[in-house]
């Protein structure tokens, strides 16, 4: 900003300033402090999120092969799997893209029904196979959610 139009704006802000009640001088001071905060903790997170980024691509685990770390997903349990997509961003997207590792779901009796609608979202056009062993009252649920992938599902085991 040039001095001439620096100067211009505080002699406007200064002469509009006499003209307004202090109370209303006092809520737009807030409201200028609260978008200014707003604005400096978006940078600072933004900032945040770059370092840690490139420090993580530095970790050694960063630099398995997709392909291996792929088979190492497989070998988990689903919650174990789920739980894998939380370490990092690239952990989450490589297991993400692989459909293959949510076209097998089991739940148990005791396990949430959430986990069901997350892991065949996570499924995208892969077939499937259902393994649920389930309380009868669920029933409804389960099938009200399993019918919009009904033209994927290839098995189908369901314990009452």
């Amino acid at each position: 900003m040039h001095a001439a139009s620096f100067n211009q704006q505080w002699v406007e802000t200064s002469v509009s300033c006499i003209s307004k009640p202090r109370s209303a001088l006092l809520e737009q001071l807030r409201t200028d402090i609260t978008a200014l905060h707003t604005v400096y903790t978006d940078a600072l997170e933004r900032q945040r999120r770059f370092y840690a980024e490139k420090t993580n691509a530095l970790v050694p685990v960063q630099n398995i092969p997709e392909d291996v770390l792929v088979e190492i997903f497989a070998l988990l349990g689903y919650i174990d799997r789920l739980r894998a997509t939380w370490v990092c961003r690239h952990w989450r997207q490589k297991a993400l893209l692989c459909a293959m590792l949510w076209s097998e779901i089991s739940l148990g009796p005791a396990d949430d029904l959430t986990l069901l609608s997350m892991m065949l979202h996570r499924n995208k056009e892969a077939s499937l196979s259902l393994h649920l062993t389930r309380p009868f009252e669920d029933i409804v649920d389960i099938l009200d959610t399993l019918s919009v992938y009904r033209d994927r599902i290839q098995q189908l085991d369901l314990v009452l």
